[in-house]
């Protein structure tokens, strides 16, 4: 097995160390700085839905120029998935932002995904950059279908023109089979979040495949963690190596993040407790990684149901949200804090560091936190705020006690936007970015249970 080390350079203005690492060899230096209550917020693109694009479901990530780039769940000029009863397969897109802050932003559809065995379908997973601007993504469908309705998944490549104008090139790297047998051992299903190691290699998280059992009730698989390794010459293909099959009570891994040694962090559902953990894995020499559950969830007054996003400071802090839990009465939600031991092999500490109510407050975080230069939390809720369309807000240390919250901004609805269940990120004038899955554009090529007739937009959330 190949085993290298991931030397990654922690910054404190993001959810995943995938984009923090890639951030920072780019130079984008994107971090914020603190956001107040006097904040502004708008819509800064609109999806059409058809050839377009819509349902943003995903965390996007800037580069140096203050470019975003992000993928729609949906969408596109692909009508290999309406055999899914999706309209369209998804988009991969770029906003440009403009020259003057107050102008409006362009946007070009940079791919569309086409499904089928032989490309990806759904991307919900964040990019990621390497040194040649290259971006990298999960689809969550697509590939080989024998064991997955709609297919397993893919890992893909996004090349960028060699002259201004030009389109850019995408390459499927790794198609997913899954568990084939559905019992037993097998491929990953269903990839999330994925990081970039300084080794070039892809390391990476399914939601399903790994193991699997059948019984009365059907057949279930808890997950596994993988390695792509990059190929040795530019005709090569790449290599998938296992690091860790998930078995139970434990699965359904996502949230990839590493720090400066290379182990790597993430959550997972159920575990002995039922409500969650967060785990790490050890590069061994010359063996399987090493895991380590460093903290089961309780619920209340712990949290509870680990949503995909994690974040690390360079003391190497994990901050992360669940979707119910925390010290509130029934508990709608909190932010939590994983402190690592002073000593290899002593228990992290855990601490709440707010719990969300229903109400104007907001609920039910979607997503993770990201962290500015001070050391404040940034995050969404798709529930409640003063319209129960949802909220943007931040939280500011306090200490001795639970954090301070302040709401940035509550969503309207309608053109408005409504329901932010992407992350954020920072970008270009020092502001907030972010996707709602809802809002915007009316349009029948939108239209599902979840999001009525409009189609998602992207938001900032200005100083």
């Amino acid at each position: 097995m190949h085993v290298q080390k991931i030397p990654i350079t922690v910054l404190r203005c993001s959810s995943t160390l995938g984009a923090l690492f890639m951030s920072a060899l780019m130079g984008i230096g994107m971090c914020g700085g603190a956001l107040a209550a006097s904040t502004t917020a708008k819509p800064v693109y609109a999806f059409k839905g058809g050839s377009d694009g819509w349902y943003p479901s995903a965390s996007m990530i800037a580069d140096k120029n203050g470019n975003l780039y992000g993928t729609t769940f949906e969408g596109g000029a692909s009508a290999n998935c309406e055999g899914q009863g999706a309209l369209g397969c998804g988009t991969v897109f770029e906003l440009t932002p403009p020259a003057h802050v107050g102008g409006a932003w362009t946007e070009t559809v940079l791919y569309t995904f086409q499904g089928g065995s032989a490309d990806g379908a759904f991307p919900e997973a964040l990019m990621i950059f390497d040194q040649a601007g290259n971006l990298y993504g999960a689809t969550s469908g697509g590939g080989f279908a024998t064991r997955c309705s709609g297919g397993c998944g893919v890992i893909f490549e996004l090349s960028p023109p060699s002259a201004p104008g030009g389109a850019w090139t995408e390459t499927v790297l790794h198609l997913f089979t899954g568990v084939p047998s559905g019992q037993g051992n097998g491929d990953v299903a269903w990839p999330n979040n994925i990081v970039l190691g300084s080794d070039g290699d892809i390391y990476g998280m399914g939601y399903n495949g790994g193991h699997c059992f059948s019984n009365e009730t059907g057949t279930h698989c808890y997950g596994a963690v993988f390695e792509l390794q990059r190929p040795a010459g530019p005709a090569g293909a790449w290599t998938e190596t296992i690091l860790y099959i998930f078995k139970g009570p434990a699965g359904g891994p996502q949230s990839a993040i590493s720090d400066r040694s290379g182990n790597l962090y993430g959550s997972a559902a159920g575990g002995p407790l039922g409500f969650g953990v967060i785990f790490q894995l050890t590069p061994t020499a010359n063996g399987p990684w090493t895991y380590n559950d460093i903290h089961d969830f309780r619920d209340a007054p712990d949290g509870a149901f680990v949503v995909n996003g994690l974040a690390m400071d360079p003391a190497r802090n994990i901050y992360g949200a669940t979707l119910g839990g925390g010290n509130g009465v029934p508990g709608d939600g909190s932010v939590f804090e994983l402190q690592p031991p002073a000593s290899q092999g002593g228990p992290w500490t855990e601490s709440v560091l707010y719990t969300f109510a229903n109400g104007t407050v907001g609920n039910s975080p979607a997503t993770g936190p990201v962290l500015d230069r001070a050391g404040n939390l940034y995050g969404a809720v798709d529930g409640g705020g003063a319209f129960n369309f949802g909220a943007v807000y931040k939280l500011t240390p306090a200490s001795g006690s639970p954090w301070t919250e302040t709401i940035l901004y509550n969503f309207l609805g309608g053109a408005n936007g409504a329901a932010p269940i992407g992350g954020l990120n920072f970008g270009k004038f020092g502001a907030l970015y972010g996707t709602t899955e809802s809002g915007g554009i009316e349009g029948p090529d939108c239209k599902n249970a979840d999001t009525g007739e409009r189609c998602g937009l992207v938001f900032t959330v200005a100083p």
